[in-house]
């Protein structure tokens, strides 16, 4: 009996021992899994959070892309008119009555340093003529003008009044109307 005893003792004490090494083994298993199953679904979530960012700025680049397209198109045309002013502007002749508006613009501008400014408020009879004979007018034509103008730009008004049509007697006469009007 004495061995029975033993044996039974022994198999009991495997029994006990197999037991508790089972659920230690079963909790390390299960630990390992959770593990695995956690650093799985953080991948995971990574991935479709990542798609989910680029399907949202794709979704506000597709909704946005006509304004920022014509941003940048404005900018571009600024920054061209900018650079086509700088490099020409010096080398335009502006002929206007407003010449205190135009002194004060070239004055207050990045032109001054950059380019020359004449003021002229009137001309002399003989480049006028020579300008008109240039643009094709007659010599009656050209006699009629020098009676009346002497600003550069009636003169402008008259050359562009002549491609349009009308006469020399009509574009002065209109003027002269215009100018008495304005005095009543």
């Amino acid at each position: 009996m004495d061995y029975q005893v033993i044996l039974f003792m022994l198999l009991l004490f495997t029994s006990v021992i197999l037991l508790w090494k089972y659920i230690e083994l079963k909790g390390e298993v299960e630990r390992r899994a959770r593990r695995l199953f956690e650093e799985w679904r953080e991948k995971e979530l990574e991935i479709l959070s990542g798609q989910k960012a680029e399907m949202l700025f794709e979704d506000w680049k597709k909704k946005h892309e006509k304004k920022i397209r014509k941003d940048a198109i404005e900018k571009s045309k600024s920054v061209i008119i900018g650079k086509v002013t700088e490099h020409f502007a010096p080398y335009v002749i502006c002929l206007t009555s407003d010449t205190l508006f135009i002194d004060e613009i070239y004055r207050n501008s990045t032109l001054k340093n950059a380019s020359e400014y004449y003021l002229i408020d009137w001309l002399r009879k003989e480049p006028v003529r020579e300008i008109l004979k240039g643009e094709g007018f007659s010599e009656e034509e050209i006699n009629y003008c020098l009676n009346y103008l002497s600003l550069p730009y009636e003169i402008s008004q008259l050359i562009n009044n002549k491609k349009l049509g009308l006469s020399v007697e009509e574009s002065i006469k209109q003027w002269i109307n215009i100018e008495v009007d304005g005095l009543m």
